[in-house]
């Protein structure tokens, strides 16, 4: 899903690790979350925040006149890492879904090439096209591949061109059958583009079949060159954005690219825009004689008293050269309309690093940096093992949230929104001298959005360890907003963290070794699902009540308790990139060996004199452990937060 954010330079220096996301479409199974890999040698560029993507263009293969490309995208883009499925070794089709709403003028052409993509090479053992229709899966055509592979395009000539039926088929499955080896670090996939569904065909777990696993924020390289007479004129519309949420009467800032994927000239034409279906605006060519260059075009609507919840804003071809096209293009995108809000607290930042990462260090001094500029940041360091080595912080419930967000080491993500162009987290190794730049052009994104998104819950925390039985006591509740269950839906999730400060351990930094690093933030524990667990509103209001046994070792005095509400995370909510949080909040729990709580004051028994632990006097309290000694005589030791 477009998000209509602040651009972020791109930052430099981040290490790739394991990563996964899982997407559903049309009838196929679910492969579990964890499927694709990720090289975990690779030191990819990672890219940054974007208010838009470049408007995507046909791509610069030699193409004759008759010919065009179907893929699940059709540029010469390719993966800047590898991806594989590691766990599934052996002989192992994989194919990108074509909705067949998507291909339609592709109907009744001939299939003269298909050509994949490789990040490293493999052995291919054939390419093919299988059929969708009403859930079942139809063999259409298959050809062998028994040439050596080659980094990049590898293109294979139709020895017999098939021509394409599309009636009746609900989705077309282009795709290779590759080897995908047992040992070493084998990622030759590349998913690029815009994602969208892929499928394996396995088993995993209920039984040999197709299942439809996530590209990261990509489509798998795979492509065909189809020949047809096209028309000369056709204009292709694609990435339409918005504002995510407006209230009634607010304006509506939205936008698109297109390009003529024709070949001849066009300069009278126009777009439909419309909201569930109904036009509510007309915009006459933009462009004067639109040619293959694509281009963009951003515009301003009125939000028309919407009601509440979520409505389709679309983009169509509406007219080309005083015509109605007869499959017109169109695109679009999904709106959300509120009219309440509450207050923010926190905004959640899920750090993500290892002991055995040079650039870590790096990317700790950036997150310090904005943690001192702000003060509304629940800030949480998920570990994970890197290179062979095994970090210490690592648990499995942090190893499975890194997978939905993160590929890299050090990154972060910031209220699970997809601020970059494909994984939810970004990168932040940077140097020291470009800190500042980078971490106020975070800071605004945060603001902006603080501004943009609104808070359908709060989030109140309490945590005490408990003395008697040391366990660790939390209690986590708020209020939503009357809408919460339209804009959030039933299935919304809490989750709850247990993070420590100053742990005092090794960590590799820009090559040596540091023996006492100071770790801050450390997740110790998720105390719900890692995933979240279903938040039970009654009314308006909520509670949750956790009891966390606290093993040996942790420091119960630099304990945290951090909740945050948020999207299931469902596969259709990953797919789209939509398990961004609404609210978060952070609290140091409360640890006192005496398990005496402040005074409450009154008139007969309040606070008159306050004492260090050595009994010096002092005027007013101190954070720490205080002696107070009250009105009438009675003398207590106080902890104060």
């Amino acid at each position: 899903m477009k998000r209509f954010l602040l651009p972020l330079i791109a930052l430099m220096l981040s290490v790739s690790i394991t990563n996964a996301q899982s997407g559903v479409k049309l009838n196929t199974k679910k492969a579990p979350i964890g499927t694709l890999q990720k090289n975990g040698n690779a030191m990819p560029a990672v890219p940054g925040m974007n208010k838009q993507k470049a408007a995507t263009a046909p791509a610069k293969i030699q193409l004759a006149e008759n010919q065009k490309i179907m893929g699940p995208y059709t540029t010469d883009e390719l993966g800047q890492y590898g991806m594989g499925l590691t766990n599934k070794p052996g002989n192992l089709p994989i194919a990108a879904i074509l909705d067949a709403s998507n291909i339609k003028k592709f109907n009744g052409g001939k299939v003269t090439a298909i050509r994949f993509g490789l990040c490293q090479t493999a052995k291919v053992n054939k390419v093919f096209i299988k059929a969708v229709k009403n859930g079942n899966f139809e063999d259409l055509f298959e050809q062998e591949f028994t040439g050596n592979t080659v980094v990049g395009w590898n293109t294979v000539t139709i020895e017999n061109p098939y021509t394409l039926d599309l009636n009746g088929v609900d989705a077309l499955l282009l795709g290779f059958e590759y080897v995908q080896a047992r040992q070493g670090n084998i990622y030759p996939l590349s998913f690029a583009g815009k994602e969208t569904a892929t499928a394996a065909y396995t088993d995993f777990g209920e039984g040999l079949d197709w299942y439809t696993i996530g590209g990261a924020g990509g489509s798998l390289s795979v492509q065909a060159i189809v020949e047809k007479e096209y028309p000369a004129a056709d204009i292709v519309v694609n990435d339409v954005y918005s504002m995510e949420f407006v209230k009634p009467g607010d304006k509506i800032q939205y936008g698109f690219s297109y390009y003529n994927d024709g070949t001849a000239p066009i300069s009278v034409y126009s777009f439909g825009i419309a909201i569930d279906g109904n036009e509510v605006a007309v915009i006459e060519a933009p462009t004067k004689d639109l040619t293959t260059t694509a281009k963009n075009y951003s515009g301003m609507l009125e939000a028309q008293n919407l009601p509440v919840g979520y409505h389709t804003l679309s983009v169509y071809v509406k007219q080309m050269n005083n015509e109605t096209p007869a499959d017109a293009s169109n695109s679009d995108t999904k709106l959300g309309v509120y009219t309440e809000s509450l207050q923010r607290q926190k905004h959640l930042l899920e750090h993500f690093t290892s002991q055995y990462c040079a650039y870590c260090p790096a990317g700790i001094n950036l997150l310090e940096y904005l943690n001192k500029q702000r003060d509304d940041l629940a800030w949480v360091s998920l570990h994970g093992n890197m290179n062979g080595g095994v970090d210490m912080f690592t648990i499995p419930e942090g190893t499975d949230i890194m997978g939905l967000m993160t590929g890299g080491f050090p990154s972060a993500a910031f209220d699970r929104f997809p601020l970059g162009d494909g994984d939810i987290a970004i990168g932040i190794g940077v140097q020291d001298a470009y800190i500042p730049t980078y971490a106020n052009e975070i800071s605004r994104t945060l603001d902006q959005i603080g501004q943009q998104y609104p808070v359908f819950a709060t989030v109140d925390i309490t945590a005490k360890v408990n003395e008697t039985t040391g366990n660790l006591d939390i209690k986590v509740s708020g209020e939503t907003t009357k809408e919460f269950a339209a804009l959030m839906g039933n299935e919304a999730a809490i989750t709850v963290y247990v993070t420590e400060d100053s742990i005092v351990a090794r960590q590799l930094n820009n090559g040596i070794w540091k023996s006492k690093y100071t770790h801050n933030s450390v997740l110790r524990k998720v105390v719900t699902d890692a995933y979240g667990t279903k938040l039970n509103v009654e009314g308006n209001k909520y509670e949750n009540n956790y009891n966390v046994t606290l093993p040996d070792g942790w420091n119960k005095k630099n304990l945290n308790a951090v909740a945050f509400i948020g999207n299931a995370i469902t596969d259709e909510n990953l797919a789209n990139g939509n398990i961004w949080v609404t609210n978060a909040n952070c609290v140091k729990a409360d640890y006192s060996t005496t398990g005496i709580s402040t005074p409450t004051a009154s008139a007969e028994n309040r606070p008159v004199e306050y004492y260090t632990l050595d009994g010096i006097r002092i005027e007013t309290p101190a954070k720490g452990l205080n002696i107070v000694k009250l009105s009438n005589g009675e003398v207590r030791k106080v902890m104060i937060k």
